[in-house]
């Protein structure tokens, strides 16, 4: 897990969609999803999937404790707001984060468990 310490001097992240959400979320690291692509990519998503968040933790909790900036909105202001909001509210961004983490954990063991 020598991860965990490489990201644990960071003050804030920023990174796409996939596992890197759920290995920051562990090393407690603010966090925020980027994700770009191609107008008629970003379309066929839209119309084919009802999912409101691309982050692992928002789509198990069905809530955007991760800030996204996804596709038309994936802009470097946008990306700026987002991370330096991320940065101001550290301690009250760390505590959801770290209460996020928690119910993730829980949502991905009782999956695992069947139940």
């Amino acid at each position: 897990m020598c991860f965990l310490l490489l990201f644990q001097a960071s003050d804030v992240s920023l990174c796409t969609s996939g596992t890197a959400v759920l290995q920051l979320q562990m090393a407690r690291v603010p966090t925020v999803v980027a994700y770009r692509a191609h107008p008629l990519t970003e379309w066929l998503i839209k119309s084919r999937t009802k999912l409101h968040y691309i982050s692992l933790p928002n789509i198990l909790l069905d809530s955007p404790v991760i800030p996204e900036a996804l596709f038309a909105d994936c802009t470097p202001k946008r990306l700026f707001t987002l991370l330096w909001y991320t940065t101001c509210l550290f301690s009250h961004v760390h505590e959801l984060d770290q209460t996020s983490f928690e119910q993730v954990v829980r949502c991905i063991r009782s999956g695992a468990s069947g139940n």
